[in-house]
């Protein structure tokens, strides 16, 4: 028999500190991987140089020339605009935006010079966990973290002693189920992030055999069982009930008989003899 009862959290710490995400593309002998938060501003931070021009599949998405936007694709106007600063910037992100782009360096005669390949992958914010503990027995019990978002990893920690730590390309799901010893209480931590967010949920873990447990069950077993303990005796009264049934004999016309109740018709000649024993009696009885 198992026991499934959710963890309510005692602490819950916020994410990471909240901000605009940036990429810096200013050193530009490294390609970069980038991160973005789905719904949220990101910045790229362009090298200063001369010309350059951004890509995506080869197609170009911006041209610079001394810091001077030359040439912009229209369908990149509904997300990115381009600041004097030397910043380009989105202020809301969508899947869309994930790919790889790359930034061609042009030397004084309009040569390449050099191209810097930028992974940029926008991420779904992780979100507070939900922990749920089932006993399976006294000595031992599963624990489930859930959260939504693009989640890349899971930790467990009992009292600030890490347990385990599950990386999405294990999990490739928003759940995991871990196990641990039944016997075991204390502050639980569960902690979802990924590279753009961070969310935690630290929890009280009772032990499973604690005296809570059982009369739990055993009340909802008893609510469980009432209805059947009042509907099972009356199906099989009503099944040992006898039906009303019709019979003949000699000198019955009509005979009904119903459980141990019985009543009779009786014929003339009954009633007859009925007649005749009653004035014997009566005359008995004047003597």
């Amino acid at each position: 028999m198992s026991f499934i009862c959710m963890i309510m959290p005692v602490l819950v710490l916020p994410t990471l500190a909240a901000g605009i995400l940036q990429c810096n593309l200013t050193h530009r002998d490294e390609d970069k991987q980038c991160y973005g938060a789905l719904g949220e501003p990101l910045t790229l931070h362009l090298p200063d140089h001369a010309r350059m021009s951004l890509k995506d599949n080869n197609n170009i998405i911006l041209k610079l020339a001394n810091n001077t936007l030359l040439e912009m694709h229209a369908t990149r106007k509904t997300c990115w605009k381009f600041l004097m600063n030397g910043t380009f910037k989105c202020d809301k992100t969508t899947k869309n935006s994930s790919g790889v782009y790359q930034l061609e360096v042009y030397d004084t005669d309009g040569k390449i010079n050099k191209t810097i390949s930028i992974n940029l992958q926008i991420l779904a914010p992780v979100s507070h966990p939900s922990v749920f503990q089932t006993c399976l027995s006294p000595e031992q019990r599963t624990i489930s973290c859930s959260t939504e978002g693009d989640v890349t990893q899971f930790s467990f920690s009992l009292d600030n002693n890490p347990l385990m730590q599950i990386n999405a390309s294990s999990a490739k799901k928003e759940s995991v189920t871990i196990s641990l010893n039944g016997l075991l209480a204390g502050n639980l931590q569960c902690k979802v992030q990924n590279k753009v967010s961070s969310k935690q949920t630290v929890s009280h873990l009772t032990s499973c055999k604690g005296p809570h447990s059982l009369p739990m069950t055993v009340l909802t077993c008893i609510k469980l069982l009432i209805p059947l303990l009042i509907v099972i005796p009356g199906i099989k009264l009503l099944k040992n009930r006898r039906r009303p049934t019709s019979i003949k004999e000699d000198n019955v016309e009509d005979q009904t008989v119903f459980s141990d109740v019985r009543v009779t018709q009786a014929t003339e000649m009954d009633v007859k003899g009925a007649a005749e024993c009653t004035e014997e009696l009566v005359d008995k009885c004047d003597l």
